[in-house]
Parts: structure tokens; C-alpha cells; sequence
């Protein structure tokens, strides 16, 4: 009797076993590619915050463990200084039970200050433009200087970014 390729690949694979540590890791990778579906959703608006527990309460053991780890992490990274921040420290306060609630008030306060600081450096940029400009005798009440474009500010910006980046690394 003549076999397909495909016949004599399903008889071998039949004979293929997979040992129980090698299962468990196969079902803790599938946790975790569950997990970053949730936490994608839950970042991009599409789940909310009740939704996000009510899908977590649908699993539970080795399954809720690692699709909690996993959002835990994918949450964390997720923090950076020049965004709003508020939907992943909401989760992670929530996922930890504000077992970390003084690290979150910290991390919300360093955003703050980062905006605020922003702001400052921002102002000062564009008086530094209006000087120039007036150097160059441009002046007057119509005179709008665009600051998001001039290289001064981005490295006003990097700069800072770059500060409170490592800040927020040491919390």
C-alpha cells in the first residue's frame, strides 16, 4: 500500500510523546500570549478596567498566575515619563491589591513633576526663540514662535526625558 507524505507524518507524530514539563510549558506560553491579547486590549481602550477582572476571573490556578504575572510585567514596561500612565497603574494596583500603592503614588508624582518641568523648559525655549527672532529683527504680536519644531527643544526634551527615564528606573 502506497501512503501520502502527509499518512506517514501523522503515523510518526502519533508516536511522538511530550513529557509532562514540556505540556506545562507549552500551556504556560499559551498563557502568556493570552495574557498579552488581554493587557494589548486593555492598553489600547478596548477593555476597561471591570472587564479586565471580570476575563482574569475566568481563569484561575498555574493559568490565572501566569496570565497575571505576565500582564504585571507587560504593565510595568509599559510606564513611560512622557505618556499618561494612568490606565496601567490602575491595573497594577488593582492585580497587586495596593500592595504597591506607595511605589504607584511615587511613580504618578515623578509624571507630574515631568510634565510640569516640561512645561517650564517649554516657556523657556520659546522666550530663547523670541530672542533670536528678535536678533534677527522678526518681532511683534503676530510673531507665534513654533517651539515643537526647533532643535533646541528637542534636545531640551531629550534631555529631560532622558533624567526622569533613569529616575523612574530607580523607583
Amino acid at each position: 500500500e502506497i501512503k501520502s507524505t502527509l499518512e506517514l507524518a501523522m503515523e510518526r507524530a502519533k508516536k511522538i510523546e511530550v513529557s509532562p514539563e514540556e505540556k506545562e510549558k507549552l500551556k504556560r506560553g499559551e498563557y502568556a500570549s493570552k495574557a498579552k491579547g488581554i493587557l494589548n486590549r486593555y492598553l489600547n481602550g478596548d477593555l476597561n478596567i471591570k472587564g479586565l477582572i471580570k476575563e482574569l476571573a475566568s481563569y484561575d490556578g498555574n493559568a490565572k498566575d501566569t496570565i497575571v504575572g505576565t500582564l504585571l510585567f507587560g504593565l510595568v514596561d509599559a510606564i513611560d515619563i512622557s505618556i499618561d500612565n494612568k490606565r496601567s497603574l490602575e491595573a497594577i494596583d488593582i492585580l497587586k491589591q495596593d500592595r504597591v500603592k506607595p511605589t504607584l503614588d511615587r511613580i504618578n508624582k515623578l509624571c507630574k513633576d515631568f510634565d510640569e518641568e516640561k512645561g517650564n523648559r517649554y516657556k523657556k525655549t520659546e522666550k530663547e526663540i523670541r530672542k533670536r527672532l528678535d536678533g534677527m529683527g522678526i518681532s511683534g504680536t503676530a510673531v507665534q514662535p513654533v517651539v515643537d519644531y526647533d532643535e533646541i527643544w528637542h534636545h531640551a526634551l531629550a534631555s529631560l526625558s532622558s533624567e526622569y527615564e533613569t529616575r523612574l528606573v530607580k523607583l
